[in-house]
């Protein structure tokens, strides 16, 4: 096979549905790809090429909203002598805003720093949303001496902005209205808040889900949105979405009214459950991550990085992106899921118990009655449960047993190297460390130089076989010298020198 397949993709609860496309996206962005989607009606074409689009823009405008709705509360804060609550929201925002800078230096710094500076400014003066929904909406590639492509530098930018913005602000706005801030602004701004966090959630699911590119390469994670039923995917949305919104408020809301209790009581819950989620890893021998990354140091950090964010992610917000066994796991996500509203309303508990003491209790402004405090544990507890239930069985079976697996990241690279037919998505193995695939390095090897695959691609130059790809391939797998000098092209040479500058030959 020359060159890559247009690959049909099937709805696994509807098995008498076939789904073909041919575009970065799936289906088409416009109705100009009408004719390329063979059996798609111009409706559902229409409704995929603009609803994925349409969440990703509202999610950018909802987002700015919201840190206008930070800087109403802060100043509510300095004018009400509560300047402890409006220090530590400038903190939070601070925090997302040097991450997020962070980011983009590593993303452009071999860009030169004009470069760096626009997507700064982009950051700072918090237009970084809109920018990123107009670069992935117009389907822009990934640029040249960059590490990621627009979509996953946006699901990044946004996991880093909801982690140490949206969700710190909502528990410092929950404390603050504990502690005297009981105004309809502060209201309003805790409620918009959550439903922003929820929103963008979802639209990043949604946004991933639909791209061709997650489906072919994760067909076992990504595909759960049955895209030629509008109807029903816009079902399973919105239960993301109420699913989402439900254990983000019970998070929260238990959060803050631990925090009154016992503030190092809550540092310690944290810890031992990240603990426990190492160890988890460790013992599943699923703690490295899957990047080429061979300086030691480097892929200790990466790999610890990219544990820690999907997982505050989850915590929080129960994004199902994070049940790949890159990330967290099906079980562990699983485990999350279930244990989340039992350790909510123990935190509620303990309020309560706290507040007995009528010492205790004078010193706050607003006290969260009994009754109040188990509707909102219990109440949204529970229809986060139901609403994943419901989601659960919206979904076909093939991806519904993802939430309970126990796959680990090597098992998974190993199974779709030997399941997957088509050369580009095989020769994506090169781009993942090696540890995870070494049992079938001779499978690999026979593979890429037998039938003369390496020779051919190398003579007819398919579309897929880049000189990002050819740099990923390792030289001890090239068994003809004269074509590994071949292959090591002085653009591939220098792909391969600036990958290195990163820490690896595959990133």
């Amino acid at each position: 096979m020359d060159s890559p397949k247009v690959t049909p993709l099937k709805n696994e609860w509807n098995e008498g549905e076939t789904e073909v496309w041919d575009s970065p996206r799936a289906p088409p962005r416009s109705v100009r790809g009408i004719k390329k989607a063979f059996s798609w009606s111009a409706e559902t074409i229409a409704y995929w090429g603009i609803l994925p689009t349409l969440g990703l823009v509202a999610g950018a405008a909802l987002s700015f909203v919201d840190v206008v709705f930070d800087f109403m509360m802060i100043r509510q804060y300095h004018e009400d002598d509560q300047a402890r609550f409006a220090n530590a929201t400038m903190i939070s925002i601070g925090i997302s805003l040097a991450l997020q800078v962070f980011l983009i230096f590593m993303q452009n710094r071999k860009r030169g720093k004009r470069v760096v500076l626009r997507e700064c400014l982009f950051v700072v003066t918090f237009i970084k949303p809109g920018v990123d929904v107009w670069r992935v909406s117009h389907g822009n590639k990934q640029e040249p001496l960059t590490i990621f492509d627009p979509l996953v530098e946006m699901i990044y930018t946004r996991i880093m902005e909801l982690i140490a913005e949206s969700v710190p602000g909502t528990i410092i706005q929950t404390l603050a209205i504990l502690y005297g801030q009981n105004s309809t602004i502060a209201w309003l701004s805790l409620l918009f808040g959550i439903l922003t966090s929820a929103f963008i959630t979802t639209a990043i699911t949604v946004e991933k889900d639909v791209e061709i590119k997650s489906r072919r390469k994760n067909p076992s994670v990504y595909g759960f949105l049955p895209l030629h039923s509008v109807g029903r995917s816009l079902l399973i949305s919105f239960t993301l979405f109420f699913m989402s919104m439900c254990q983000l408020a019970t998070k929260v809301f238990a959060m803050a009214l631990c925090s009154v209790v016992s503030f190092t009581m809550l540092f310690i819950y944290l810890t031992a459950e990240m603990v426990l989620y190492f160890a988890y890893k460790i013992a599943r021998g699923n703690f490295w991550c899957k990047y080429a990354i061979y300086t030691p140091k480097l892929r200790f950090f990466a790999s610890c990085v990219l544990l820690v964010l999907p997982k505050l992610m989850f915590d929080f917000t129960g994004i199902t992106n994070c049940r790949g066994p890159q990330f967290l796991g099906g079980a562990f996500s699983l485990f999350i899921t279930i244990s989340n509203p039992f350790v909510c309303l123990l935190f509620g508990w303990m309020y309560l118990e706290h507040l007995k003491d009528e010492a205790v209790r004078a010193t706050f402004s607003y006290v969260f009655p009994p009754e109040t405090v188990y509707a909102v544990i219990g109440g949204f507890g529970f229809l986060q449960i139901f609403s994943s239930l419901l989601f659960l069985n919206f979904i076909g079976p093939k991806y519904r047993n993802t939430f309970t697996s126990f796959k680990t990241m090597p098992e998974l690279v190993q199974e779709e190297f030997l399941t997957f037919t088509e050369p580009d998505l095989k020769i994506k193995v090169f781009g993942l460390h090696k540890e995870l695939w070494a049992p079938i390095a001779t499978e690999v090897r026979t593979w890429l130089n037998g039938s003369r695959n390496l020779v051919r691609w190398v003579k007819e130059k398919p579309a897929w076989f880049t000189d990002h790809v050819k740099a990923s391939i390792l030289d001890e797998f090239v068994d003809d010298e004269m074509l590994l000098i071949e292959l090591r092209g002085a653009n591939v040479q220098a792909i391969m020198e600036r990958r290195k500058s990163f820490g690896g030959v595959g990133v």
